[in-house]
């Protein structure tokens, strides 16, 4: 994976076996967030986002995410146990971003479409 922070898939098939699907949600201060072990190579995700917890989730991608360079690069924050937590973020903005909290760098990850 060399020095790339993610890639970005078009299919569900793309992913490992293994990935997870993670469902944001606006009620929830905008933002969806969990402890994810660092060495779980590769770290795929199905995201998606809805506006709120009675809404139909949307689709936002297929993601292949490198925890460490993501970790380096200051968007997610290592813990003990050798986890981070990985947070999304949907700003007013209409993206979302990986970022530890409000205020700290961010990585833009995807136009919310709708």
């Amino acid at each position: 994976m060399s020095g790339e922070l993610f890639t970005r898939f078009g299919s569900e098939s793309d992913l490992s076996p293994k990935h997870r699907v993670w469902n944001g949600n606006d009620d929830t201060d905008r933002n969806h967030h969990g402890l994810v072990p660092i060495g779980e190579q590769p770290f795929d995700i199905c995201l998606n986002w809805k506006r709120s917890k009675s809404d139909e989730p949307k689709l936002i991608g297929y993601f292949r995410l490198n925890l460490e360079n993501l970790c380096d690069a200051g968007f997610v924050d290592r813990k003990p146990a050798n986890q981070v937590r990985l947070r999304f973020y949907h700003d007013t903005d209409n993206c979302i971003y990986v970022e530890i909290r409000p205020g700290s760098p961010r990585l833009l990850l995807a136009k919310l479409c709708c």
